[in-house]
């Protein structure tokens, strides 16, 4: 097993917290509706993680365990985050090559986890919860597949 980081214990952490199920190193919250998955990706350009989140509808596909990357909706937290300044923050905390110190770190990657991940994972339980969050834009209709935005009942978009 690969050393744990700041980062890995910040996500672990806030997956336990969530009462997500962790599974081949990714967090799981199984609905009767909505699959959420979060993973944690590290780059293979250098020290620095992504954090995957992808939701995947039972109708279309029941795997208890899919991968973020081959669900229906998958975004990048920070892609969850309205305010540039923030997503710099996030992007420099998920980056080991910016120095800091660890428990900062992890302290700090476990606020902006709780502010923007623990919502959209508490609403994601639902095709009507997801509904709603495309619909408001906390997640991007665009990143839908077509197969989800018929589970969703979400028009195609004119081009």
């Amino acid at each position: 097993m690969p050393p744990r980081t700041p980062v890995h214990v910040a996500f672990d952490r806030f997956g336990r917290a969530a009462g997500m199920e962790l599974h081949k190193r990714a967090w799981y919250q199984r609905a009767e509706e909505v699959i959420t998955v979060c993973g944690l990706q590290k780059s293979q350009y250098g020290p620095s993680y992504y954090v995957n989140v992808g939701f995947n509808f039972v109708v279309l596909d029941p795997d208890p365990h899919p991968h973020p990357e081959r669900c229906h909706l998958r975004v990048r937290i920070g892609q969850l985050i309205r305010d540039e300044g923030r997503v710099a923050e996030l992007d420099a905390l998920l980056n080991l090559e910016h120095e800091m110190d660890e428990r900062v770190r992890e302290a700090r990657l476990l606020e902006v986890f709780g502010e923007w991940l623990h919502p959209v994972v508490g609403h994601s339980k639902s095709v009507e919860g997801m509904r709603a969050m495309v619909a408001d834009g906390t997640l991007p209709g665009y990143m839908l597949t077509l197969k989800a935005r018929q589970a969703l009942e979400i028009p195609l978009q004119p081009t």
